[in-house]
């Protein structure tokens, strides 16, 4: 499976500009003859949103974006990250996307980023999906360094983070998959 990574700078509660840059970056790897492209956590509505994850009309657009960009995923599947309103409150969700609908909302269960708090709700974690006929674990922010236990079977791990830059942390992260990788 080719994977491409699309690697954006979105625009906070821009979510019309951030969908046009999802969907241009979805052509693109389209005809790079990607089958798979992950873009970051909370893309649609860019971050850190803050209060804009507390009015149910954002997320309502956020929703709609999430729709217009699955009508792009015929050919190749998506990983989107969006806000998304549940029963329980607002969660940080990877959008999985395959064949022009959505089939997966994973949403991130750890909130540990002070900036999120009170803005986010916790929802189940990591969980293994089929795309494009490979088993999956799809991972959201910091979920990833809580990952105790694994499901072996799956063949890649997509973990998709807001988190900031900060001086060792691609070198932890970094352990963190290769500890995942070799256990």
């Amino acid at each position: 499976m080719k994977i491409a990574l699309a690697q954006l700078n979105y625009t906070i509660g821009d979510i019309e500009g951030n969908c046009s840059k999802i969907v241009n970056a979805l052509q693109r790897a389209k005809t790079e003859g990607a089958d798979l492209v992950l873009f970051a956590e909370q893309a649609v509505s860019g971050t850190p949103a803050f209060d804009l994850l507390r009015k149910t009309t954002f997320l309502e657009l956020c929703e709609e974006a999430l729709e217009e960009i699955a009508s792009h995923c015929n050919g190749i599947a998506a990983v989107v990250g969006s806000p998304v309103l549940t029963a329980e409150g607002t969660i940080s969700a990877a959008v999985v996307m395959e064949h022009g609908e959505i089939t997966r909302y994973v949403g991130k269960q750890h909130i540990s980023a002070r900036r999120e708090m009170g803005f986010l709700n916790s929802a189940k974690g990591f969980e293994c999906v089929t795309i494009k006929g490979h088993k999956c674990m799809i991972v959201v922010g910091d979920d990833l360094r809580r990952v105790d236990e694994i499901d072996r079977s799956a063949e890649v791990i997509l973990s998709i983070n807001a988190r900031k830059y900060s001086r060792g942390s691609l070198r932890y992260r970094y352990e963190t998959m290769r500890n995942l990788a070799f256990v």
